[in-house]
């Protein structure tokens, strides 16, 4: 009897140690803020090329699924911007608009089991983005016409990433990462391709603010 008494208290304390200890846990998380760069495809007249870095705000949302210090993580990342020009600065430009979505994939390690956990981590990517530009065209027309150019651009990368996760309450969680991305990527623009394509490096000094929950 004492014997079943022993083994069941290890058994008990084995479970209890494996659920505290979160060797299976699933994570959540908004992404509020962003300073991240990116090249100039927003569209092709502001320069072919030209790194731009930004201010985003509520920017995505992510999954994550730990086991121990390992994890697997899913996000998709939202950057979208719109200007629209009056006719007095500009008697031409209507209207340019920048729409970048990416689906990332990728591994996480962290170190220690504190409060403060930093982290490094790998992302797989997928960028599709939307630049178009509306104007008016007046050349040998009256009245004068709205065009709108369109490119779509499609990019892979690979991402390093370093980051920290601070415990607020036993589920509640803000996390700030930063990251590098090489990408190569490939422009459309009415069915033909624009300028072909390339590579560049992208640095992102807080690719993202998150509130993350973990049940």
């Amino acid at each position: 009897m004492k014997n079943l008494l022993i083994i069941a208290l290890l058994v008990f304390s084995v479970h209890a140690f494996a659920q505290d200890s979160g060797t299976k846990k699933n994570e959540i998380g908004i992404n509020v803020f962003s300073v991240v760069s990116s090249v100039g495809y927003e569209p092709w007249w502001y320069g072919a090329n030209d790194l731009e870095v930004s201010y985003k705000f509520a920017t995505g949302a992510m999954y994550k699924h730990h086991w121990n210090k390992n994890t697997l993580r899913v996000s998709l990342d939202y950057y979208y911007a719109n200007e629209k020009y009056d006719k007095e600065n500009s008697p031409f430009f209507l209207e340019e608009s920048f729409l970048k979505l990416v689906n990332r994939t990728g591994y996480q390690y962290t170190f220690g089991n504190w409060r403060v956990k930093p982290y490094v981590a790998i992302d797989a990517s997928f960028g599709f983005i939307r630049t178009s530009q509306k104007y008016e065209d007046g050349y040998l027309k009256f009245p004068p016409i709205i065009v709108e150019d369109v490119l779509f651009t499609y990019e892979l990368g690979l991402s390093p990433v370093v980051g920290v996760q601070i415990q607020i309450t036993p589920r509640l969680y803000a996390t700030i990462e930063a990251s590098a991305e090489v990408i190569t990527y490939l422009q459309v623009q009415k069915g033909k391709l624009e300028g072909g394509g390339g590579a560049n490096v992208l640095y992102n000094p807080v690719r993202l603010l998150s509130v993350n929950y973990h049940f």
